[in-house]
């Protein structure tokens, strides 16, 4: 899994990440800045892909979760690699 110092500066183009927020077996979820909107803070996800399989189901979820607007479900904002 990534730590902090080797991750990019600047994830995805817009979003720096700043403090390890928790882990589980399969990811990572960063406290993140989204420089695109000044003082919005975002979570970012870095999920370990195990396989070409499994890299389209999580494509395919986070495909589902683009869609979805709910105030119990968060908002997902975009799905890029790094």
């Amino acid at each position: 899994m990534a730590d902090l110092t080797s991750l990019p500066d600047l994830l995805g183009g817009r979003y720096r990440p700043h403090a390890l927020l928790g882990e589980g077996e399969s990811a990572q979820a960063y406290r993140a800045t989204d420089t695109w909107r000044p003082g919005e803070d975002v979570v970012l996800k870095i999920q370990r892909v195990s396989s070409p399989v499994s890299a389209m189901h999580l494509r395919r979820e986070f495909g589902l979760l683009c869609g979805l607007r709910h105030p119990h479900i968060v908002e997902v904002f975009e799905v890029f690699n790094i």
